[in-house]
């Protein structure tokens, strides 16, 4: 899966009847991955084995080659890296106004064959002319989330995530889009999220109408309302 330490055993022979050293080099044509190097000493006629390992964190999924070589020998094999599985379902709503949260129907980051990791749902705003209808800035995000998948998943808008948010309530009717991202607590900037979570080379989203009720409430004035007396009637 994605983000997981790719690990390469590679066994390495001195047909030579001297003792040498020789540079064992892993590289991938996965182009986010480094290129992985150690060094190895074997005795004349003699083997060894080594392990050298790529981090695969930002390595899109899809079909790879991974090649180990020492001196002018080389050994390849294919690897797949397989994504956990990612989506979000933002269904239209109506709120009250003055809402600090609104609600994503369900949120899910892997699964028990392909487990995925900590995520948060972040909300954008769309509704500006300025944006054309794409996803705008960043108004809002969820609580970090356990991987698989999550329901009811409270936003919360009241939380300020950066100069371009100007939403902290919900005051008019809008269109939001509701995005999936890695979670990311330990950069000090007291935001849950980190980068987004991508399919395909896409984003994960869900488009939501937020509709503000615009019902009256009903208040009854002091003056009018009925006075009760507790004493008992005989």
């Amino acid at each position: 899966p994605v983000g997981e330490r790719l690990e390469v055993t590679a066994e390495i022979t001195n047909t030579g009847d001297q003792a040498g050293q020789a540079t064992v080099q892993l590289d991938t044509t996965a182009e986010s991955t480094k290129t992985n190097q150690t060094q190895v000493n074997i005795g004349g006629d003699d083997s060894t084995t080594k392990t050298l390992t790529v981090d695969t964190t930002s390595v899109d999924p899809g079909g790879y080659t991974a090649t180990v070589s020492a001196g002018e020998t080389a050994s390849e094999k294919q690897f797949t890296i397989i994504a956990p599985p990612a989506s979000v379902t933002f269904e239209n709503q109506t709120v009250s106004r003055g809402s600090e949260t609104v609600t994503v129907d369900s949120a899910r980051f892997g699964n028990e064959s392909v487990p995925g990791e900590k995520f948060v749902v972040v909300v954008h705003k769309t509704t500006e002319s300025t944006y054309d209808d794409e996803i705008g800035p960043k108004v809002g995000e969820s609580d970090v989330l356990s991987p698989g998948t999550q329901q009811s998943v409270e936003v919360d808008l009241s939380r300020a995530l950066g100069s371009s948010d100007d939403i902290d309530t919900v005051s008019n009717s809008q269109s939001l889009v509701a995005m999936l991202h890695r979670a990311d607590t330990d950069d000090g900037d007291n935001i849950n999220h980190g980068s987004h979570i991508t399919r395909n080379g896409d984003k994960v989203t869900s488009r939501a109408q937020i509709t503000v009720d615009n019902s009256p409430s009903l208040r009854i004035p002091a003056e009018n309302a009925l006075a009760v007396n507790s004493s008992r009637v005989y």
